[in-house]
């Protein structure tokens, strides 16, 4: 801990920030690596079924492929008119990518303000350091005045160690939820277009 200490007063609110971001990463992680989209098979037999009217078969083969898509597949199969299903999926898919998208601004904000704190960390310590040599009398000790410094950089390097990790993880979450995204509103087209098609005379 004795470094944590000699880095400065921002050390310990850059320490919480980096907890903040591990609990969202571990959370965030859990979330993407758990839901299960439907493969091309399964989406093929989920489809036809929907088509058939089907819904007991379409609720059975969501919920051994995707459950958390069981919302969408039943606006999907529902017996509404065209426009007020097209409404409803569209609705269903947006509370999907919300619920993957919950915290990502709280990590895309810590990447920001991370080497922001541990460059004001920094500022602050070697503010002092020089401030601290200002009031001696006589030659300077280059050992302290170097001691002050790396010091002082420590909170520098904290921030960056917190920022570089969540800049990668938010990128990796970002693409995820688009492609969650896509396959969703591809899913719902393709399901509304043949039932539409169905019903057309």
């Amino acid at each position: 801990m004795t470094w944590i200490a000699q880095g400065g007063m921002m050390t310990w609110p850059l320490l919480a920030l980096s907890a903040v971001v591990l609990a969202i990463l571990i959370d965030r992680g859990i979330v993407f690596s758990t839901l299960r989209l439907p493969s091309a098979a399964e989406e093929t037999a989920l489809l036809d079924a929907l088509r058939k009217g089907d819904q007991e078969a379409a609720r059975a083969l969501t919920e051994s492929s995707a459950p958390a898509l069981q919302a969408l597949i039943e606006a999907l199969g529902s017996d509404e008119p065209a426009a007020v299903r097209e409404c409803d999926a569209a609705i269903r898919v947006e509370e999907v990518v919300r619920s993957l998208d919950r915290h990502l601004g709280v990590l895309a904000l810590a990447t920001r303000v991370a080497p922001l704190m541990g460059l004001l960390g920094t500022i602050l310590g070697i503010i002092l350091t020089f401030s601290h040599l200002s009031s001696l009398h006589g030659a300077v000790d280059m050992s302290s005045l170097a001691e002050g410094i790396w010091q002082a950089l420590i909170a520098t390097a904290i921030g960056l160690f917190i920022a570089i990790p969540a800049v990668f993880a938010h990128h990796a979450f970002l693409r995820r939820e688009e492609f969650v995204a896509f396959s969703l509103a591809r899913l719902a087209n393709r399901a509304l277009a043949r039932k539409n098609a169905e019903a057309t005379p």
